[in-house]
């Protein structure tokens, strides 16, 4: 007996129980899976037959595992904290073809490009030193159902494994190594097999491609995809042809089923600081709501409504939930300040700047602003600060709507690349998006990328947090590495603590980090207190990464100011 039901995003088809099976695609249609994410393990997933006359018919089935290995061997390093050397490309003659994939030889290919490329060869287990024990004790740890992906040695292409069991294996990768690695198949979509369809799916899939051997034809292959959807979900699909082909043909039904995908609740997505009403003094604020009191010199969290009254006579209403606070300047007067994710703030500029209802423009947009964030905004703490301005740009003091939350979603990742982000109403010109003209353009058939490249001609789409190489910091390299002896005193005594000497590179935007494989720490300078303390913080993280306390904050953060204000009393 089959079911239909309305899911959040989906017309999905359950089926009480239906036997796994290989499935022959007849070259009209593809299947795709989801497992939906922070719903706890184990759980069914929602199957779908998609094809030209849209969602036909659902159920189980088996799965070349194809070059999806890579994957997993990339987030249990990245996990483990394991070394990720960079494979070099010898152009012998006995790897000559799987280094196709990899680089040209003489060069070397790094961690995050060679999982987006597939490059098979970087991640053999035995040139990465993988122990089959350790790594049978890892999975099974996190999925006790692991089954073949508890065996290393097994980890194959041909390997069939049931999409259910590789959706729960997918679900089970948390925390940085999931992070990581879908800011590394962000790449897939911007310049590898998915860069068609990138139009159709902007920054909601981070997927690995495969393509193998058809399991019933001798001639044919099967292609697609396996990895998450921005909100967390993990998911699956394929078809007939290569992941290229697929990629290519079915970009618009994949998109419609991702449509709504927001953000995942759980991920560590950016902070954003905004000094709202920036230059507009506020005269006072009026609580609407019966249970608000509002104390003059006291800084509070504001939940409810409230009536904002300037000193030009305007006012406005707005709806809080605690991410606003009242602050006062020295004269008594309110100030009033939102902290806000990366992506609810670009939703939040999108309806002050422009209108979601103008789904290309908006999304064009939207990648705009968030480039202008990254190359503007300054770093305090461990959040992005700006000031909502006409100077700047202009954000809404209430709740984004939801379909501005769907633009936001929609480029969540991508950033502009080669340019200087700037927007205007009506103004044209060289690298100025004009919104009244990308309305008019979408009204005329053109999609966000078109848009993007009309306004900005020697710009391309890159990923936020996609392979960086290092430009190194040497001044200050030279001052952590003098600091770290006079901190192993210190430090020698804390458990799990190793010294190390990393290096140190310049970050272009976005939050400080350490990049555990390459032993790198990414920073903006060495200018002041809090740059001291941030190079600490992300110099321990590095120095206890073997160890539980290498990922506790609070901890990172005392010693970190502990070593740095210490030495400036000294």
């Amino acid at each position: 007996m089959r079911r239909v039901i309305l899911c959040n995003v989906l017309l999905c088809f359950c089926l009480a129980a239906n036997a796994e099976q290989p499935v022959d695609f007849d070259g009209k249609s593809m299947l795709f899976a989801r497992l939906g994410a922070n719903q706890g393990l184990p759980q069914r997933p929602v199957f779908l037959h998609l094809g030209t006359d849209g969602i036909r018919q659902a159920w189980d089935v088996q799965t070349p595992l194809g070059s999806v290995w890579k994957l997993f061997v990339y987030a249990y390093a990245i996990d483990e904290a394991l070394p990720l050397p960079d494979y070099a490309c010898s152009g012998n003659r006995q790897v000559a073809k799987e280094e196709l994939y990899c680089c040209d030889p003489g060069q070397t290919i790094s961690g995050d490009v060679a999982l987006a490329q597939s490059c098979g060869l970087f991640f053999e287990p035995e040139r990465l030193h993988l122990d089959v024990q350790d790594w049978r004790r890892y999975w099974t740890a996190r999925l006790p159902q692991a089954g073949w992906l508890a065996d290393l040695e097994q980890l194959k292409p041909a390997r069939q494994v049931s999409v259910s069991s590789l959706l729960l294996a997918l679900s089970s990768i948390k925390g940085i190594a999931r992070e990581r690695a879908e800011a590394a198949l962000l790449a897939v979509m911007l310049n590898g097999r998915g860069h068609s369809a990138l139009r159709y799916l902007g920054g909601r899939y981070r997927v690995k491609t495969f393509t193998w051997s058809h399991p019933q034809r001798m001639d044919s292959v099967v292609g697609g995809a396996a990895g998450w959807l921005s909100d967390g979900s993990a998911v699956w699909f394929g078809g007939l042809g290569s992941s290229l082909q697929v990629m290519q043909d079915y970009a618009p039904q994949l998109a419609a089923v991702a449509e709504g995908v927001g953000d995942d609740e759980v991920s560590a997505q950016r902070c954003v600081d905004v000094a709202l009403f920036a230059r507009y003094p506020i005269e006072r604020i009026l609580a609407l709501s019966p249970d608000t009191v509002l104390q003059p010199g006291v800084v509070q969290d504001l939940r409810g409504r409230f009536r904002v009254e300037f000193r030009n006579g305007k006012q406005v209403l707005l709806h809080a939930d605690s991410e606003l606070r009242l602050a006062w300047n020295v004269q008594s007067k309110p100030l009033l300040y939102a902290r806000l994710s990366e992506n609810e703030y670009i939703a939040r500029v999108i309806d002050r700047e422009g209108l979601p209802t103008e789904k290309e423009a908006a999304r064009a947009l939207s990648v705009v602003a968030r480039t202008y964030l990254l190359q503007n905004a300054t770093q305090h703490g461990e959040c992005l600060e700006i000031a909502d301005s006409s100077s700047t740009q202009r954000v809404s003091p209430n709740p984004a709507s939801a379909a501005a939350r769907d633009i936001a979603a929609f480029s969540s990742g991508l950033m502009l690349q080669g340019a200087q982000a700037q927007y205007r109403l009506d103004a044209e010109g060289k690298g100025i998006l004009s919104w009244r003209r990308a309305v008019e353009d979408a009204r005329a058939g053109m999609l966000y990328d078109q848009i993007l490249q009309r306004n900005f001609k020697h710009a391309s789409l890159a990923s936020i947090n996609g392979e960086i190489e290092c430009k190194p910091l040497p001044d200050a390299e030279r001052w952590l590495r003098a600091q770290a002896r006079r901190w192993r005193s210190a430090l020698q005594t804390e458990p799990g603590f190793v010294e190390l000497q990393p290096q140190v590179c310049q970050l272009a935007f976005g939050n400080p980090y350490s990049d555990m494989s390459r032993q790198r720490i990414y920073v903006r300078g060495l200018n002041g207190l809090n740059q001291r303390i941030t190079l600490a913080h992300e110099y321990l993280h590095l120095a206890f990464s073997g160890y539980p306390s290498g990922q506790d904050e609070h901890y990172i953060e005392q010693w970190a100011r502990r070593l740095i204000e210490g030495e400036s009393r000294s």
